[in-house]
Parts: C-alpha cells; sequence; structure tokens
C-alpha cells in the first residue's frame, strides 16, 4: 500500500465539531455524496470497532472518495440538522447515513454487516464534474 493511501486512511473519518463546521463541510462537499456519520458522546469518542469496516469499504468501492465521506460528530457538538439524534446519544454506537440533505438510514449499534449493506444501497453512482 502507498504512503498516500495510507495516510488517506488514516483521515476516513473527518471530526466535526460544531454547527459552523457542519455547514461548511455541507457547503463546500457534493450534495450527492452519502455522509456515514458516528453520532456519538464526546467522552466516549468515536467508534474505533467499525473503523476497519470503513476501511474496506473505502477500499473495495470504485472512486469512493468521491461518493462518501465518513464522519465523526460528537452529540454536544449542536448541530441542528442532527439535533433528534444527537440527543438520544449513548455509549452504544449510532450511525445516521446522509444524503442529498436528508437521512436515508439508521444504524443503531456496531453492525457492521448491517451498516455496510445500507452504504453499498446507498451509495452514489460516480458524481458527474
Amino acid at each position: 500500500m502507498s504512503a498516500a493511501m495510507r495516510q488517506k486512511l488514516q483521515e476516513l473519518v473527518k471530526p466535526i465539531g460544531s454547527q459552523e463546521e457542519w455547514d461548511e463541510f455541507i457547503q463546500n462537499t457534493a450534495g450527492k455524496k452519502l455522509l456515514v456519520i458516528d453520532i456519538h458522546k464526546k467522552w466516549c469518542g468515536p467508534c474505533e470497532v467499525m473503523r476497519p469496516t470503513f476501511e474496506r469499504i473505502f477500499l473495495n468501492t470504485d472512486d469512493c472518495d468521491q461518493k462518501a465521506e465518513f464522519l465523526a460528530i460528537h452529540s454536544d457538538a449542536g448541530i441542528s440538522q442532527l439535533s433528534s439524534f444527537t440527543e438520544k446519544a449513548t455509549s452504544k454506537p449510532f450511525f445516521v447515513l446522509w444524503k442529498e440533505n436528508e437521512v436515508v438510514a439508521k444504524v443503531d449499534g456496531a453492525n457492521a454487516p448491517e451498516l455496510t449493506s445500507l452504504i453499498s444501497e446507498n451509495m452514489p453512482s460516480l458524481l458527474d464534474d
């Protein structure tokens, strides 16, 4: 594996810590990308158990970096669009799939097969330039 690919994998899950960061990310990211969002308590941190699953999806999906983004958002970030999910955050992993400004799927718990299936079902085709 190249050094560039190792670097991409290290930075695969992007932390979003505020409404401003969310707004900027949404504005600068193609609206048709699938966002895989790990919502967690700040003291608990993002789900490390799912990281190998995210890496496998990234490596096995053609042009994944143009089709999907993996985000980690703590429940205290104050992101209004996700407030109904962040208010219910516990130490148990919770994932939201977001596409075209709406929630398309949710996964409660570190259920890799379910999350992989939902990502596959909702992954957009290659985005036009």
